[in-house]
């Protein structure tokens, strides 16, 4: 594995895919303690906060592929409760929360061929400055205590380590997924385009889309963005 470890970056997942090249097929992990333009889903943008880490690595899909942001979650809620003691939740699809609902970790793929995805990993780990944020979902920090450069670098190794050594298969997410949701059985608004599911989130299909009863109806959505009703 080839870490890159930047001081300070625009996007570590830009980074990634304009080095990918150079590698010559070697399995790279890029990390920054400070990341500007960090990217999100659907055209967002990732903000990195104080005590904050932003990777990204080249990695292999799931062999179902749209698990693969699935599986990344359920791997790092596991990895943070076994490290750090905490009990985090997840959010479809790629939102980490805290047990309180506040959004403290995303995550986002990009699939460059079958056989390679790109994983961009952003967490609010340590304590992080709230004052003048106005983020439409509450957000908050894993831990409450400040982190250091040296950590900045060492932990994303480690969840990189952990990640890769401890795949879960399509069965195990879609068994682990659920019990890890934060909000399964509860009123959601699911929009996608000019789509829009409102109802009881009851669970993910085969494929990780999202199932919302709605008047006795199941709409499975494999795409959007999910607010809690």
């Amino acid at each position: 594995m080839l870490h890159i470890h930047l001081p300070s970056c625009d996007s570590t997942q830009s980074y990634l895919i304009e080095n990918m090249n150079s590698s010559c097929g070697e399995s790279i992990l890029v990390s920054a303690s400070k990341q500007s333009k960090g990217v999100g889903r659907t055209g967002n943008t990732w903000d990195h906060l104080n005590n904050g880490l932003a990777f990204s690595f080249n990695h292999t899909p799931n062999s179902t592929p749209t698990l693969t942001p699935l599986e990344i979650g359920v791997q790092l809620v596991l990895f943070l409760e076994q490290n750090f003691g905490v009990a985090l939740k997840l959010k479809w699809p790629n939102d980490l929360l805290t047990e309180e609902g506040k959004k403290c970790g995303g995550i986002i793929t990009t699939m460059l061929d079958d056989k390679t995805v790109v994983v961009g990993i952003g967490l609010n780990l340590g304590q992080i400055d709230q004052r003048g944020s106005c983020y439409k979902t509450p957000i908050d920090s894993i831990i409450h205590t400040e982190i250091d450069e040296k950590q900045k670098k060492l932990i994303p190794a480690k969840i990189y380590q952990y990640i890769i050594g401890n795949r879960v298969p399509a069965t195990g997410v879609l068994e682990l997924w659920p019990t890890m949701c934060h909000h399964l059985n509860k009123n959601v608004r699911m929009v996608s385009g000019n789509k829009t599911a409102t109802g009881k989130f009851i669970g993910i299909g085969k494929n990780g889309e999202a199932a919302i009863q709605e008047d006795g109806n199941i709409t499975h959505m494999y795409s959007g963005s999910l607010w809690f009703d």
